[in-house]
Order: structure tokens, then sequence, then C-alpha cells
């Protein structure tokens, strides 16, 4: 029988050598002896907890509340966050900094950040990681790093926090050894689209682990490492779809999946997290039939794991999961309830309505995609690129009645941005969105959406809206911008036939700028060469051009180049500054495209061989062949009992049961009604 002195003795040399099952056991002697003084129920529910005892945490919590002189308030939360109840935690930790509003512990902020994080609130977790840095101390290495290193995860997993990150590639000693902040730093270079340096950062992680882990050829190094190995090949792989190496990616996640057998079968707990994410990034880069597996693939994953993997993911994942498996089924009835949750774990609606778009279109519900996406344009109409973006999935629909009001609202708006006076802002409108407006409406017109004068006369108000915002003295506009409209306007005009507007867009944008551009100049030579009514004076431009043209030009010798062959030119693609006067006028020419001719395989076109037979579709008995070759025999058995009759079969003809000679039918009918008469009278 052990003295409390040794089971307390016992017990903290117990929890210093982390064998916290046995410390349970001591910890229920110690309360049977009578000791229930806080150390000792503090330690039960800490071993609980190291053990991942949740619930059985709890319920302790519970039964003993009140014997402390503090709620265990912190140990509870945590708990709930463990078991993934973040609201309940949540609302735990915030009863208690409303009690205690005179110090709150830095622990408690690293939980309430852990909780905003898989809540998908980035931008509150981020305020306090940034708090969290600018009072946690500066001598110690370690805390520094590991809230940088959280700090940098949680700017990685928004758009709209990893623009403004200020983190760089620092090379200090506390940075330098930590591959977790290179490979968060590549995750958040991933998200800014600065793919090389993400790249950098990557292999600086990797070369960083691998100098840590020198012993990776060992079997038990190896397994304790395996998730770690297989983070950098997935991000590689993320990293090659991004850029567009879609093949590589493909190949890199099919390695990742047979070398540490992330598809479910002989899975190990500690990278069930990881193969969710392989799941999700293949199922873009696979065909159609294969993307089917993708509900099959988690429910295995599911099974294997020994808890749930959701609770290790954040909104995001959860969110990105759902479109997926809402992608995969699109067309069954599950796709509604994946829909419903996914609008759980949204924190951006705007992605979701954008796949609801393409779901329709999918489905060919052109009409609700049509309406979403004047939804989605209402959000943000001020926005010009994204309301290119819309337009330009509102003209991949199928039907294209109700586009034409779709894109006087998108022009209409654009009119109102250029006429709006804006003061000290140079780039209120970009240029190249401009020219993606211009096109997809002369996309629009081949496609016999809206007529041209239609065209024409919105073309007509951009103009007329540019000289407006020039006559305005009050707003600080960029004229090189307005130069560069313009000249995107001439060059339409100039393709529509309107010469005399051309003539105006060029010679405006030539007069707003200091610089001659050669573009303005070309084109304003050209426009005013077909306006028959053009008073312009085009010697100054011509000039400009023979000052650009190379000497060897002028020395060419008129008859010579008469004598000379015309040289064969190529042909290219037309573009639109390419395209010859009033082809949008014309109608688009129907493409009948060839039918490629399939050869069966092993097929040589130099040594084909002889014919194929034409009768070799028809039944045997109707080939030609075979009638020459049966003909005789047919002949021969005519009459006669054919292969292939039932037992018992005799051969029948048109005379085997006809008597030759003339008919008797009339005298055999007459001679037994004769017969049949006498025996009447013989009875009577």
């Amino acid at each position: 029988m052990h003295t409390t002195g040794e089971l307390y003795k016992e017990l903290h040399e117990l929890v210093d050598s982390e064998q916290y099952e046995i410390a349970i056991n001591i910890c229920n002697k110690l309360k049977a002896l009578g000791c229930n003084n806080e150390d000792v129920l503090r330690t039960k529910i800490y071993c609980l907890i190291q053990r991942g005892k949740w619930h059985q945490a709890i319920n302790y919590i519970d039964l003993i509340k009140g014997r402390f002189s503090t709620d265990l308030f912190y140990e509870r939360s945590y708990c709930l966050y463990r078991m993934n109840r973040l609201e309940e935690a949540l609302k735990c930790l915030d009863s208690f900094c409303v009690k205690s509003t005179n110090f709150v512990d830095t622990s408690i902020l690293h939980l309430k950040a852990q909780i905003f994080y898989l809540m998908g609130r980035f931008q509150e977790c981020e305020c306090l990681y940034k708090n969290l840095i600018g009072i946690s101390d500066h001598n110690n290495a370690e805390e520094q790093m590991l809230l940088s290193v959280n700090h940098v995860a949680v700017q990685a997993s928004d758009e709209n926090l990893s623009i403004y990150s200020n983190y760089q590639e620092d090379q200090s000693y506390i940075f330098f050894s930590s591959y977790e902040y290179w490979f968060n730093l590549a995750c958040l270079h991933i998200v800014n689209k600065e793919y090389e340096k993400a790249v950098r950062a990557l292999n600086k992680s990797q070369e960083i682990y691998m100098t840590a882990n020198p012993t990776q050829s060992e079997e038990k190094e190896y397994n304790s490492n395996k998730s770690d190995m297989c983070s950098f090949k997935l991000c590689r792989a993320y990293i090659f779809q991004q850029i567009g190496e879609y093949d590589k990616a493909l190949n890199l996640y099919t390695c990742c999946i047979e070398e540490y057998k992330l598809n479910g079968i002989f899975l190990e707990s500690s990278i069930v997290q990881l193969a969710v994410v392989a799941f999700n990034n293949m199922i873009s880069l696979q065909t159609r039939d294969k993307s089917d597996n993708y509900i099959d693939g988690l429910n295995r994953l599911t099974i294997t794991s020994k808890e749930n993997f959701y609770n290790k993911l954040i909104s995001s994942q959860k969110f990105s999961i759902c479109l997926n498996k809402a992608f995969s089924c699109y067309s069954s009835p599950q796709y509604n309830r994946y829909i419903r949750d996914a609008e759980k774990f949204t924190v951006y609606k705007t992605k979701l309505e954008l796949f609801k778009v393409g779901i329709y279109m999918l489905q060919g519900k052109e009409k609700k995609a049509l309406s979403s996406l004047e939804y989605l344009h209402k959000q943000s109409p001020e926005n010009l690129a994204y309301s290119n973006a819309l337009l330009s999935l509102a003209i991949k629909l199928k039907s294209f009645k109700n586009i034409p009001r779709f894109i006087d609202i998108i022009l209409s708006q654009y009119i109102k941005v250029i006429t709006k006076e804006y003061k000290s802002n140079t780039d209120w409108i970009s240029s190249s969105t401009f020219e993606h407006l211009i096109r997809l409406l002369i996309y629009t017109k081949m496609d016999k959406v809206i007529s041209i004068s239609t065209i024409i006369y919105k073309l007509d108000t951009f103009c007329n809206s540019l000289k407006q915002a020039l006559n305005t003295k009050e707003g600080a506009i960029n004229n090189n911008i307005i130069a560069e409209i313009l000249n995107i306007l001439g060059n339409t005009f100039l393709c529509i036939g309107m010469f005399s507007k051309s003539v105006e867009c060029f010679s405006t944008a030539l007069n707003i700028t200091s610089s001659n551009d050669m573009s303005s100049v070309i084109g304003l030579v050209i426009s005013a060469s077909l306006n028959n009514n053009s008073n312009l004076n085009l010697k100054q431009y011509l000039r400009i051009l023979d000052n650009k043209l190379p000497s060897s030009m002028f020395s060419i010798d008129p008859e010579t180049l008469e004598r000379s062959e015309i040289p064969n030119i190529p042909h290219s693609s037309n573009n639109l500054d390419s395209e010859p006067v009033l082809s949008v006028c014309q109608k688009s020419k129907s493409k009948h495209h060839k039918r490629k001719i399939r050869y069966p395989k092993g097929f040589d076109l130099n040594n084909p061989g002889p014919y194929p037979d034409p009768e070799r579709w028809l039944p045997k008995e109707e080939r030609s062949s075979f009638k020459k070759l049966h003909k005789t025999k047919n002949q021969r058995n005519k009459g006669t009992l054919q292969k292939g009759g039932h037992q018992g079969a005799i051969p029948t003809s048109d005379t085997s049961f006809r008597n030759k000679g003339p008919s008797t039918a009339k005298k055999e009918v007459d001679t037994d009604n004769n017969h049949s008469r006498r025996q009447r009278r013989k009875r009577r």
C-alpha cells in the first residue's frame, strides 16, 4: 500500500515522462484516499486533454465545477475547440474576457486566434496575431518564430489579406532555420500569383527540412516525417497546376497517392488531411468519368481516419470540398444538398454565385444563369474588370436572347464611370479592360446579338463622355490612358466604316499627348486617306512616318520593283486591328469542317492491302459468296429434307398430298350423297 507522499512523487514522475494514462489512475487513487485538492484535479484534467479524451475532460470539468478559486474556462474552451464546437468555445472565452477586462493571458489570445482561423474569420485572426507579435517578448526567438509562421499562414488563407502582406524573404537567423515559415511564405506567394518566388521559397523550405532531418533512409524516421515530405510534393504539384503544366501536376499527384497511399485503403491518420487536399486539387485535372469517384474517395478517407478529418480543416477547405461534391454530381438530386452545405461554410458569397452560374450553364438553365450574372453585377457595378468577366460568361451561353439587355447595363455603367469626375486618381479606367469590352461587342455582333446601330450609338456616347472628361478641369485624369482608349475607339470606328469618327478620335489622342504615338499617327493617316471629306493636313504626320522608315527604303528603283516577282506572304489570323473595313457589318461565314478519316489501329496508308468486303455486315446466308457456293447443293436437295429439320419431319411440296390426274372432287361428293339417301330410305 503506497502512502500519499509516494503517490504524489510517482504522479510527478509520470507527468514528466508523459505517461498520462497511468497518471490518470494515480489521480483516481489519490481521490479515493481523500486528496481532492486543486492540484490533483487539474492534473487529471491535463492528462485527459493530453490523451485526447475531450468528452471525458468536459464531463469531469462539469462534475467538479465550483471547487476551484477560478473557473476552468480555458480548459473547457480548448476541449470544445478540439471537438470542433467552435462557437461554444468562442462564447466561453468571450465570457471570461468580459469578466476580467484588466488582464488577458496571451494563451487565451492564441486559442482565440486559432478558433477564428478555423471559422474563416481571417481578418480578426490577423488582428490578434499582430497584437501578439507586438506584446510578445522579442528576446524569445522561438515565440517570435511561431507567431510569424502562424501570421503568414493566416495571410496566405485570405486573398484580401495577402495583397497587403509585408512579409519578404527574410534572411535573419530566426526565419532562416524554420522550414514552416518558408513553406507558408511559398503558399503566400502562390495566392499572390508570384510563382517564381513560390518555387524559391519551397526549395528553401525543403532544403532546411532535409538538413534538419538527414536520416530519411531509416524506416522509423521516414514514417514519422512522411506527412512533411508529402506536403512538399503536393505544394509543388499545385504550383504546376496554377502555371498550366497540367500533365506534370497530375503525374505528381498520382505519384503522391501511390507513394504515400493516399487512396484511403491503407492510410495513416496523420496524413488524412493531405489526402483530402490531393483529392480536392485533382478533380479539376481529371476527366468527367473519373471525377465521379471523388465522393467515394472522401468516404474511404472518413472510414480510414480514426477521427473525423473535417474537424482539422478550415472553413475555406470545407467550402471547396462541398463545391467539388456538387460539381461531381451536378446532374443528380444530391446537388442541392451539397450546395446547402457549401452555404454554411462560405465566407465570400460571390464565389458561390459564380459557381452556380457555371453549373446552370452545364445544366442548360440559361435564364437562371443570366439572372445570377445580373445579381452579381449589382453587387459591384463600378468594378469594370469584374463586369467584363461577367459579360464574357454571359456570351458563352447558348441562347443570346436576353444578352443585349445585360450588355446595355454594363455599357451604361462604363459611361457613368467615364463621365464621373475623379480627383487624384490616375488609374480611373484600364485601357486593356476597355479593349476587352470592344472585342466582346464585336463578338456579339458577329453572333447577331445586337445591331450595328446600337454599337455605333454606344461608341459615339463614349467619345462624347471622353471629351467631357477632358474638358473638366477639376478632375486630375491621366491623359495617356484616355489616349489609349481613344486609339481603341478609333480602330473600332475604322473597322465599321465610320472614318470621320475615326479621324476625330486619333486627332484628339495626338493633341492631348506630348509625344507622337506611332499607333495614333498610323491610324490617323489611314482613316484620313479613306475619308473623302477630311480637310486635315497630313504632311506633318507623313514626315513622322518617313523618319521612322529605314533609309534603304528610299533607294529602291521603281522599275526594278515592277519586274520583281510578288513574294508569298503567309496567311495570318485576323485580329481586331487587321480586320478589313466593314467586316463587322458583313455576315460571318459558316465554317464546315471536314470530318477526319479514322483508320483502324495499325493501318498503313502506303500498304493498305485488299479492300474490305462491302457485304461483311450482312448475315452469312445473304452474302453473294455464300449463295454461289451453295447454289448447286440447294438445287440437288430441292424437295428433300433440309438440314436442321425437327424429328419426324417429312419433305413437303405442292404435289405431295395431291392425286395426279384430273380432279374427282365433285364425283366423290355425289357418291357420298347418294349413299346417305339410300340409308335413310331403308330406315323408313
